[in-house]
Parts: C-alpha cells; structure tokens; sequence
C-alpha cells in the first residue's frame, strides 16, 4: 500500500493512479453525471422490455425457445450497450 503524504497525496502517484480528489462524490462533471442517468435509463428500458417480450413470446403459439438463450442474448446486449456507452463517453 502506498504512503499518503502529509498533504493528502498519494507519494507513489504515477501515470493511471487516481487523485483523492476524484474519488469524492459530487466531483463528477456534469457530462459524466448526465452520462450516468442516460445510461441507467437505457439499461432500465432493456431489462423491462425483455421481460415483457419475453412473455409476450411465451404467449404465442408455434415453436418455443429456451429462456436461457434468451437471458444470455439480454446480456449480450447488454455489454454492447455499456460499451457503447463507454466509447460515447471516451470521444
């Protein structure tokens, strides 16, 4: 674990290491904030309307599919959704 110095900063302080500073809530830009609510209401949208349309499908008559598939397609998305994200964020 790395020394902290009498003046709040990390003594082993280096390219990638994170400032005190930036650990503190309230300290995000209005950018990362507005980012963070986009993003909680696009993961929220998807994980209801699977639901529903997973249970719409189930309604249906014909050829059924696994929920499992199903539940791992969600999470697919699910993790390009968040790089997506993540890449909007980056440019």
């Amino acid at each position: 674990m790395a020394a902290v110095g009498s003046g709040g900063s990390n003594a082993a302080a280096g390219p990638g290491a994170v400032s005190a500073g930036s650990l503190e809530p309230g300290t995000a830009s209005a950018a990362h904030r507005r980012l963070k609510y986009i993003s909680l209401a696009v993961l929220v949208v998807q994980n209801a309307s699977l639901i529903l349309s997973i249970r719409y499908a189930r309604t249906l008559p014909g050829d059924r599919f696994f929920a499992t598939t199903a539940v791992v397609m969600a999470e697919v998305l699910k993790g390009l959704t968040c790089l997506l994200l993540l890449f909007a964020q980056k440019r």
